[in-house]
């Protein structure tokens, strides 16, 4: 009996210490494993935008992401629809353009309510316009510490303007105090296009406005049956700003009440050169901002 007994105990004692063992060998393993995944996600290193588009800034013919011939160091997206969409304020976007200086310039891809752009002139630094995109719209983001503050070009430009590099040239002449949130100028609408040949310029895409529009992406955002604001203002019309129409693509401006029109606004804003991204730009699988 005690033989018995004393092989019983051993039997216990020998299963409590394999329970044992057992059961430090899988804590260190638990605290080794965390140790190892806290050590890889600390040696991630994310891209930043200018890392992941400056690979991708070659395209030469259809629709992409394109070496700008007007600013040196500077990309920007043509076509019918490039692959440049990217989430932002939980909500889709579009990039206009990578920077020189790395920052990534996007827009809405969706125009907001339809607002006059002044009740009484077209400057820019005084506007409604302004004051309803860096207060009332600006409150309503939640990534605001993304975006860059930057001097907008809020030059005038002639009307049927035949050189783009002389009319961006206009635009540079006049900048904005730095704020967080912009349009788009008349130039940047009309260097979306591919079609260069016949679109062009200013005048060109007012000739052949309806066929320009299929080979610029810009104009989706125009509202429907309706127009577009853009920064830029007149030259030889102080009541008046340039915006593209979306029944034929015409970008103009009409007479001296313009300013107290409603048009729609598209907000832009510069994201700051750290942005790192994933994705790859396609409407299903947007770039989506991971710092």
């Amino acid at each position: 009996m005690r033989r018995r007994h004393r092989r019983r105990k051993q039997k216990k004692i020998i299963v409590i210490g394999s329970l044992s063992i057992l059961l430090f060998l899988c804590v260190g393993y638990a605290a080794f494993s965390t140790s190892l995944n806290l050590k890889a996600k600390g040696n991630i290193k994310f891209l930043t935008a200018s890392q992941v588009l400056r690979k991708e800034c070659n395209t030469e013919t259809g629709d992409g992401l394109y070496k700008d011939i007007y600013e040196e160091g500077k990309c920007v997206y043509k076509g019918a629809n490039p692959n440049n969409y990217i989430k932002f304020n939980n909500e889709l976007w579009r990039i206009l353009s990578l920077e020189s200086d790395n920052t990534l310039k996007i827009i809405r891809s969706s125009s907001t309510e339809n607002r006059q752009w002044d009740s009484s002139n077209n400057d820019f630094e005084t506007s409604d316009v302004k004051e309803y995109l860096n207060n009332t719209f600006l409150s309503s983001m939640i990534d605001v510490d993304k975006i860059e503050i930057y001097s907008w070009n809020i030059g005038k430009i002639k009307w049927n303007n035949d050189d783009l590099q002389n009319q961006i040239n206009d635009e540079r002449l006049l900048k904005s105090e730095p704020v967080k949130v912009g349009l788009i100028t008349a130039s940047e609408y009309l260097n979306a296009n591919t079609n260069t040949i016949e679109c062009g310029n200013l005048l060109l895409n007012n000739t052949n406005k309806e066929k320009c529009v299929l080979t610029n992406w810009i104009y989706s955002i125009v509202p429907y049956k309706g127009w577009l604001w853009t920064i830029t203002g007149g030259e030889t019309n102080n009541n008046t700003v340039f915006s593209a129409h979306s029944t034929d693509g015409n970008v103009g401006y009409l007479a001296n009440y313009f300013v107290t029109e409603k048009r729609g606004v598209a907000p832009v804003v510069y994201l700051k050169n750290s942005t790192a991204l994933s994705g790859d730009g396609t409407k299903e699988n947007p770039y989506v901002i991971i710092n």
